[in-house]
């Protein structure tokens, strides 16, 4: 599921204006080693590395809905935490953004609340590596 095709993140950010700053470059992001990009068919997870053991992570899922959009995100994260340092996960999601706020907490994330941005309210979660192991009866495994 992890991939190095930079176009796959260029075609999702290309349909999310707005999320990345304009000087973006895929390419260097996903050549950055310690970054991490997921990809399964159109749908596709970042999980940038902000330093050692903490990651930021978002979904741009094209076609994936509901439970497969939940077993998807699962998969992706759990793929991070064996393969990588990451430690603990965290998000900034739009409020507006209702169905990514239900995913991300459905997944195991603990929203730290609401912090006003430049883009307007945005809900802060973070999941530690254990949670996500140890969530309800091993829900992720």
């Amino acid at each position: 599921m992890r991939s190095y095709d930079h176009t796959k993140l260029e075609r999702a950010l290309s349909l999310n204006p707005g999320f990345a700053p304009e000087d973006f470059s895929s390419k260097e992001w996903v050549a950055n080693r310690n970054n991490c990009l997921f990809v399964q068919g159109w749908n596709v997870g970042l999980a940038t590395y902000e330093y050692e053991g903490l990651y930021n992570v978002h979904w741009f899922f094209d076609d994936a809905k509901g439970r497969e959009a939940l077993s998807l995100a699962r998969a992706m994260l759990k793929e991070l935490f064996e393969t990588t340092t990451a430690r603990a996960v965290r998000g900034m999601t739009r409020t507006h953004m209702r169905g990514v706020r239900w995913l991300a907490k459905h997944v195991g994330m603990k929203s730290l609340g609401i912090i006003e941005m430049a883009d307007g309210p945005n809900e802060l979660m973070l999941m530690s590596r254990d949670d996500f192991f140890n969530k309800i009866g091993n829900d992720n495994g």
